[in-house]
């Protein structure tokens, strides 16, 4: 099975929580002018990726495509409630339209609280 196949089940889409879209919010308006779909932050879906329970999560086309990351549009930090630093960027396909959500927590270990909006 492919990389994208697997990127595809079905099992392991959903759509945003409430705080995942606030935390995109905040890094959609610092990256300034995306020109995305009006209402896509409430359609689009995602599916948690492998980074041993940090919260990183890819997001999937609205349309069915192809597509590769793209560019690093924004990143803000925030401190887990461990007072360990956590980094969360968002990365761009090559149309602009978000990728994924890159998050790393510096000392490699789950978040504690959850993605937090800074």
């Amino acid at each position: 099975m492919s990389d994208e196949s697997r990127l595809h089940d079905h099992e392991c889409r959903r759509f945003l929580d409430p705080e995942e879209k606030g935390l995109v919010t905040v890094l959609i308006d610092k990256a300034g002018q995306l020109n995305l779909p009006t209402g896509w932050l409430d359609r689009v879906q995602v599916i948690p990726l492998d980074d041993g329970g940090m919260g990183s999560l890819r997001f999937l086309p609205l349309m069915k495509r192809e597509r590769r990351m793209g560019r690093q549009a924004a990143e803000v930090c925030f401190v887990d409630d461990d007072g360990v630093g956590v980094i969360v960027t968002l990365n761009l396909d090559e149309d602009d339209f978000p990728f994924e959500l890159d998050v790393w927590k510096t000392n490699f270990q789950p978040l504690v609280h959850g993605l937090k909006v800074p």
